[in-house]
């Protein structure tokens, strides 16, 4: 996930598909996934049917919050909106254009906060400008944490969050290697969690915390070549996997088993992303792509057994799953 596309971001998983049907009063379960693209915020169930929009219009990462309703950003003006789980009552609960802000994205609420990253014009990755910011689930005292970080992962008991920075390892030259980080909600006790030991797994990105908050599912593999600087594609990628690391890091545990066209030309997956879990924490979803071009939702246990596809689409997962 070298570049951040505005639309489709993420999605967050809601209930298990062996769930209810979503309850008449908003209060029990709900259909299992709630989406953003550039048709706007709909929901389908855990078959990828049953599809209903409740906001049109340009959109992305949307998130299910603890009390059933969906925060979702809009790219023009640059907002975090919330609204309930029908589409009513949508309100604006966060607007950049107040703090010089260009994006707002990723939000997650929980334990009284919401999370997000958000950046100015001209900011991007490369440079830096990216921040995760936070405020409170009212939308006031929004502020930055944690400077030139991005793709925030909030706790469901809201303690922690996991972010990716770009860690220069010694020696190391532009394009830097991606990273994962942990810190407490307050952005302090900073904590690297994931090195450039493995040549073929130098990069880390995209984590998503489990629902008890003891394990972590990452983006694990090599985002480019270092030596690629035009017309990158399927023939400078590295290994793209999904791996699980403990809350404190250490070793990579690997879910999916893709491998990129200059290993394995025949391969059915080369690339595994974008991590989600599922509300029990025992099934982690991710984007799957394949260098002929084919994107779709993918689930497995938490050892990579009983792979399968769940939509026919990249639905681009890692955030908190239903409460």
């Amino acid at each position: 996930m070298r570049h951040l596309a505005w639309f489709g971001f993420l999605v967050a998983c809601a209930s298990h598909p062996s769930e209810p049907s979503p309850a008449s009063d908003g209060s029990a379960a709900r259909v299992p996934f709630v989406m953003a693209n550039p048709m706007g915020v709909f929901t389908l169930d855990a078959t990828g049917g049953n599809k209903s929009y409740l906001y049109s219009g340009t959109s992305g990462a949307a998130s299910w919050t603890p009390d059933g309703r969906i925060l979702f950003s809009i790219p023009s003006p640059p907002q975090i909106r919330i609204m309930n789980a029908d589409g009513s009552g949508m309100r604006v609960l966060f607007d950049g254009t107040s703090y010089g802000l260009t994006f707002a994205l990723k939000a997650q609420m929980a334990g009284g906060h919401v999370t997000f990253m958000a950046w100015p014009p001209n900011g991007t990755i490369d440079n830096g400008q990216i921040s995760i910011w936070i405020m409170d689930a009212d939308g006031s005292n929004p502020h930055r944490i944690i400077d030139g970080a991005y793709m925030p992962h909030l706790a469901r008991d809201g303690t922690f969050l996991v972010y990716t920075v770009q860690s220069p390892a010694p020696g190391e030259t532009p394009p830097y290697h991606r990273q994962v980080w942990r810190a407490n909600i307050d952005g302090s006790a900073q904590m690297q969690l994931t090195f450039p030991d493995d040549a073929n797994y130098p990069d880390a990105n995209a984590a998503a915390i489990s629902p008890d908050g003891t394990a972590i599912a990452i983006f694990s593999g090599k985002e480019e070549d270092d030596t690629c600087t035009t017309n990158c594609g399927p023939s400078t990628w590295g290994y793209r996997n999904v791996a699980i690391i403990s809350p404190t890091g250490g070793p990579r545990r690997l879910v999916t088993s893709c491998e990129p066209v200059t290993v394995n030309p025949n391969a059915q997956c080369n690339v595994a992303d974008n991590p989600f879990w599922s509300p029990d924490g025992s099934a982690v979803g991710w984007d799957f792509s394949s260098a002929a071009g084919l994107t779709q939702t993918w689930v497995s246990s938490t050892t990579g057994t009983d792979a399968h596809r769940l939509y026919t689409e990249l639905r681009a997962g890692g955030n908190v799953p239903w409460h």
